[in-house]
């Protein structure tokens, strides 16, 4: 029973991490990009698309 809540805590750790890591990695991108004074807009709708077409597969 115990363990079963250490890996829900897990779980749900692990999943915080890396999703603080996407949106890390994103702000990142797209700061670089408005510091060259590209747009944005395309990049970002390829990384949202991509992180949902990721996301269904699981």
């Amino acid at each position: 029973m115990i363990l079963d809540y250490a890996k829900r805590i897990a779980v749900v750790f692990l999943f915080s991490v890396v999703l603080l890591l996407i949106m890390n990695g994103l702000t990142i991108a797209i700061s670089g990009l408005e510091a060259n004074e590209t747009d944005p807009w395309p990049v970002m709708n390829d990384t949202l698309s991509l992180m949902v077409n990721n996301g269904y597969r699981l």
